[in-house]
């Protein structure tokens, strides 16, 4: 028996629907826009909530650890804001956060929230705030846990790339910049891990000058093979 015309229509629309229920069923990952002005300062904000996990009291952790970095920097703005509108006369100002989301591998998510904020003074000021979930494991990623190597061994290993990075464009970092990194404590930076490796963030003015804003050293996942990348080999293997 066939189907006249809207039969087919509906029929097209019926599936479109379940679909479409299905996709946001799946989701677990969702960008969230808020704009506002306030007296003295324009707000812009794009932040992501985490939906749909299998454990909810996760999920809530995650969001409010996310929500919580958002409340203090707007906070922060405002409080600044309403300082310094006295000191500048027409000012512009302004809070922008915006996200970046990687989804590496499956159900692992690396999320980004950079921040820009001007509230008054000669320019504004970047930061950012890095966050990577195992929703499989239901817990927070640090660095060490994408490779099979020791902390001390990692550490060494990631340091001399870094240390190799800043030796082959030195004329973009500060001439003390390579002596701060042998000091720093690589595992308490911030990173993102995305599709083609990791980035290791600094801030800016830390070790470039501020005119290059946030430095985020990426290293491809070739480049990282001699750290014995092991979340990388679990997965292109068909593990978990």
């Amino acid at each position: 028996m066939q189907m006249n015309r809207s039969q087919a229509v509906m029929w097209l629309f019926f599936s479109c629907t379940i679909a479409m229920l299905l996709i946001l069923r799946l989701q677990k990952i969702e960008l969230v826009i808020v704009r506002t002005r306030d007296p003295n300062l324009e707000i812009h904000v794009v932040f992501p909530i985490f939906k749909n996990l299998r454990n909810t009291e996760f999920e809530q952790e995650l969001n409010t650890r996310i929500q919580d970095y958002i409340k203090s920097v707007v906070n922060e703005a405002r409080m600044e804001a309403s300082q310094n509108v006295k000191y500048f006369e027409n000012a512009h100002f302004e809070l922008e956060i915006k996200t970046e989301v990687h989804e590496p591998f499956r159900n692992v998510y690396s999320v980004v929230l950079y921040v820009y904020k001007f509230t008054g003074g000669a320019h504004g000021t970047n930061d950012l705030r890095t966050f990577t979930t195992d929703l499989n494991d239901e817990r927070l990623l640090t660095i060490c846990d994408f490779f099979e190597l020791g902390r001390e061994e990692l550490e060494n290993r990631l340091r001399s790339l870094i240390l190799n990075r800043i030796s082959d464009c030195k004329e973009r970092y500060f001439p003390w910049a390579k002596d701060y990194v042998k000091e720093d404590l690589i595992f308490a930076r911030p990173f993102v891990v995305t599709e083609r490796g990791i980035g290791v963030f600094y801030e800016e003015g830390e070790i470039a000058p501020r005119g290059h804003g946030i430095t985020c050293l990426d290293f491809t996942w070739d480049e990282l093979n001699g750290c014995n990348v092991a979340r990388k080999k679990s997965i292109a293997s068909g593990g978990e």
